[in-house]
C-alpha cells in the first residue's frame, strides 16, 4: 500500500507601502518525490506560438474574504471553454523549496482569466489569504512534461491537466486589503 508523501510548507508575508502590495512566498517540498507548483501564470499563445508569462498572480473575491493565487482556476458554473488555462509548473525535488515575491496593486481588483470588471463604487477591506495549486510527480511524469515557448524563455508544463489532480495550500488570513467594488 503506497503511502501519502509528507505535505508540502506554504509560507507568505505580505508588505504594504502605498498603493502597491508585495507578496512573498515559499514552498518548502518535504516529500520524498518531486512536487510540481502551478505557479507560472501566462496568457494565450501569439502567432508564433510563443506564450507571456505574467509575473503577477490571480485576485478572487469572496463575499468574506479575498484569495490571492497560482493555481489551475475553475471555471465558473456556465462558462464554455474551449481549453482551460492551465499555468506552467516550477519542478520542486524533495527537500528543496521555491520561493517567489509579486507586486500588485491596491486597492486588489478581480484578476482572473474569468473576471468581469467591477461597478467602480467604492472600496472595502477584507482579509487576504494566498494559495497555490501543486500535485506529486510519480514514476514516469518527467516524461510527460511539455516545453512551452514563451517571452521570456522556455517553461515546463502540463497541457492538459486535470483540475481534480490539483491539491492547493492555503495560508492566511496574511492581511486585512482593500478591495475595489
Amino acid at each position: 500500500m503506497a503511502t501519502m508523501p509528507a505535505l508540502p510548507i506554504l509560507e507568505a508575508s505580505l508588505q504594504l507601502e502605498g498603493t502597491r502590495g508585495y507578496l512573498t512566498y515559499r514552498v518548502t517540498n518535504r516529500a520524498d518525490r518531486v512536487l510540481f507548483l502551478f505557479n507560472v501564470l501566462h496568457g494565450e499563445s501569439d502567432e508564433r506560438g510563443h506564450y507571456q508569462v505574467d509575473p503577477g498572480c490571480y485576485v478572487q473575491i469572496a463575499d468574506d474574504s479575498v484569495t490571492l493565487s497560482k493555481k489551475i482556476l475553475e471555471p465558473p458554473m456556465g462558462t464554455f471553454l474551449e481549453k482551460n488555462n492551465v499555468p506552467f509548473v516550477s519542478r520542486l525535488p524533495a527537500g528543496q523549496h521555491y520561493s517567489e515575491h509579486i507586486s500588485f496593486p491596491l486597492p486588489l481588483r478581480e484578476r482572473t482569466p474569468f473576471a468581469q470588471p467591477g461597478s467602480g463604487h467604492g472600496t472595502q477591506a477584507r482579509p487576504c489569504f494566498f494559495e497555490v495549486g501543486y500535485f506529486f510527480g510519480q514514476a514516469g511524469t518527467d516524461e510527460l512534461i511539455q516545453v512551452f515557448q514563451t517571452n521570456s524563455g522556455q517553461q515546463i508544463g502540463f497541457d492538459p491537466f486535470p483540475i481534480s489532480s490539483q491539491s492547493v495550500l492555503r495560508v492566511g488570513p496574511l492581511a486585512t486589503l482593500p478591495i475595489a467594488l
